[in-house]
């Protein structure tokens, strides 16, 4: 490799970490997506859904939804309105369960 393709790839890393690997959120963060992934799972639980049933309704990948339940994932407010109505819930009771976490 040669400093041209490297500065490239550092780039196109930088763009899109989560094209070269997941970014480990931190801290407060953490305990935020901790959280929602807590509420997120509980709540498909509860209405007796599989992962791949809410990824299919929500229109993302069942790795997508993996890696929002596992907290490993800062999803995007789409993504949580999908998912929400998905689950047949308010997106609000999704978002609340981070909001302590600021």
């Amino acid at each position: 490799m040669n400093a041209r393709s490297d500065a490239a790839s550092f780039v196109a890393y930088s763009a899109c970490p989560r094209q070269y690997g997941k970014v480990k959120p931190s801290g407060v963060n953490a305990k935020a997506l901790a959280a929602l992934a807590k509420v997120v799972v509980d709540t498909r639980k509860r209405v007796g859904m599989t992962q791949e049933e809410v990824a299919f309704d929500a229109g993302v990948s069942v790795r997508h939804l993996q890696s929002l339940e596992s907290g490993q994932l800062n999803p995007s407010y789409l993504v949580l309105l999908a998912v929400s109505r998905a689950l047949k819930v308010p997106v609000s009771r999704l978002l609340s369960a981070a909001e302590g976490f600021r």
